[in-house]
């Protein structure tokens, strides 16, 4: 796999990870989720996820370990 179709696939699995804990959020037409759904999947901002999930590849680790969902907290830090 090339550097694109990694971090397209990569891109992917984050988006999924992020709609996964956008989706049962209450009030789902409400302007905060609107904000939260726009700011997280619009997509750029993957440097950092695209590091772990290739660092964690290269380092052959456990992938149960560092594909968890991150705690709630720390899925806005992932889309800065």
């Amino acid at each position: 796999m090339d550097f694109v179709q990694l971090q397209r696939a990569y891109h992917e699995r984050v988006n999924l990870a992020l709609t996964r804990f956008i989706e049962p959020l209450p009030f789902q037409s409400s302007p905060l989720v609107n904000a939260m759904q726009y700011g997280a999947l619009l997509g750029g901002k993957r440097l950092r996820p695209f590091l772990v999930y290739a660092t964690g590849e290269m380092l052959h680790a456990d992938a149960a370990a560092w594909m968890r969902p991150p705690p709630r907290w720390s899925v806005f830090t992932l889309t800065l």
